[in-house]
């Protein structure tokens, strides 16, 4: 049986990814398929993260995406959570945040030893990690000017030596 398509719930996405301005030929060109149904030719050769490339018409990809330049904190925030770094335009050195998720460590004091599983290990909640000026690492609590800020962006991969 079919669910009633009449009342459509609401969605809305995140993605990074990459795109170049080109017409849907010059897409052909590249090997990328075009569905016969696009009528539009101007648009843009559109990169996942996977690597997987696909073409979106100008009008299409200009209403769901804008250019990853710099962001407010709630975007930063679904930006660490695909797996980029971000930070402050305004942070000097190398300081920057990146997201940890859930995993078990091994414990290293007594009270984590007391709470362990029988394998000595204990379960941690996913949460952002700081990399400071100095190279250390530690948790990061924003402050509310970090909330407010509209300069969140996204760390290049030369800046942390990927």
């Amino acid at each position: 049986m079919c669910k009633n398509t009449s009342s459509k719930s609401m969605y809305i996405g995140t993605k990074i990814v990459k795109a170049n301005p080109m017409t849907a030929t010059e897409a052909q060109v590249l090997g990328v398929e075009i569905k016969p149904a696009t009528v539009e030719k101007d648009g843009y050769l559109v990169e996942y993260k996977n690597g997987y490339k696909s073409w979106s018409p100008k009008s299409v990809f200009e209403e769901a995406y804008h250019e990853l330049s710099v962001m407010n904190f709630g975007n930063a925030i679904s930006v660490l959570k695909s797996g980029y770094p971000v930070r402050r335009a305004n942070w000097s050195g190398n300081k920057f945040l990146y997201f940890v998720p859930s995993a078990s460590y091994s414990a290293m004091t007594d009270i984590a030893k007391s709470i362990a599983d029988e394998d000595g290990k204990v379960l941690y909640k996913p949460y952002i990690a700081i990399r400071c000026k100095d190279g250390c690492v530690g948790f990061y609590t924003p402050t509310q000017c970090d909330v407010l800020a509209e300069d969140w962006e996204v760390v290049e991969e030369k800046f942390y030596g990927k």
